[in-house]
């Protein structure tokens, strides 16, 4: 497969498949991981809503260096593919949350929070906030491995969507 279609591949993955796994740290050094409901915008930034208090909205305030995935779990066993992403995640200043809630909306099929109402995520009260992962590389596993020789080893190469 080359770099080109692994590009394109990784570009459809995350056109088709809405939830991202997002990996985080809290402030005790043990990992923690959280399926989000997601949308990005046109450099790959991804946008979720989230309560403040969730684990990984903790979590990210006190470091916000994480990790990602987007599967294809929609695939038989042994063929599906992902994208892996290193980036950072922050939690989106009110006054700039409005393309990130647009992007969540466009995407929704059946809406959970009314993203169309900027102000409903706004204010120290707000039971919900944007936040967004810059992400700062892309990977995905290696074309030319080997299960049998490699023993399911994962082994990923950097690829470039933007």
């Amino acid at each position: 497969m080359t770099e080109a279609t692994r590009a394109s591949t990784a570009v459809q993955i995350l056109k088709d498949i809405t939830y991202l796994d997002l990996a985080t740290v809290g402030q005790d050094g043990q990992p923690w991981c959280s399926p989000l409901f997601t949308a990005y915008d046109e450099k790959y930034n991804f946008y979720w809503v989230s309560s403040p208090n969730c684990a990984h909205s903790r979590n990210i305030a006190q470091n916000p260096k994480v990790g990602a995935v987007v599967y294809d779990s929609t695939a038989p066993e042994g063929t599906g593919d992902g994208v892996y992403m290193r980036g950072n995640a922050l939690q989106v200043p009110d006054e700039q949350n409005e393309e990130g809630l647009q992007l969540l909306l466009k995407r929704t099929t059946e809406p959970f929070l009314p993203y169309d109402n900027a102000d409903y995520f706004r204010g120290n009260n707000a039971p919900y906030k944007l936040y967004k992962m810059e992400v700062t590389e892309f990977s995905m596993l290696a074309p030319d491995r080997n299960p049998d020789i490699e023993d399911y080893v994962d082994f990923r190469e950097k690829i470039d969507i933007r």
